[in-house]
């Protein structure tokens, strides 16, 4: 994977993730679309299926405070996308907080 390889893992189940990601034209723009029920653990497949590890150079984005969890849980930096405070509701708070997806974008640029 390069520096800005890009992976998605879902909760949507996982067939029907790759069927909405091919029914918008999305698949070619990522190296892994895990859903649920695909595999026990994710994160770790879409990773090692690309020789990464986790560390502070992955980015987990999430909108949701389980997002942040799941991140720290596998040792990756945590980007919170949305208007939500970060630490709202006592979760973990993410390395880098953006309010949408356009905000998200300028950051990776």
């Amino acid at each position: 994977m390069g520096l800005l390889d890009l992976g998605v893992i879902s909760n949507k189940t996982g067939k029907y993730l790759r069927a909405e990601a091919d029914h918008l034209g999305w698949t070619p723009s990522f190296g892994q679309l895990v859903g649920a029920r695909d595999v026990a653990d994710p994160i770790y497949l879409a990773l090692s299926q690309n020789d990464l590890k986790p560390g502070s150079d992955v980015w987990f984005v999430g909108d949701a405070p389980i997002d942040v969890v799941c991140s720290r849980g596998a040792g990756c930096s945590t980007v919170l996308v949305g208007s939500r405070q970060p630490g709202e509701d006592g979760d973990s708070e993410p390395d880098l907080h953006v309010t949408d997806c356009a905000a998200l974008s300028a950051l990776v640029r």
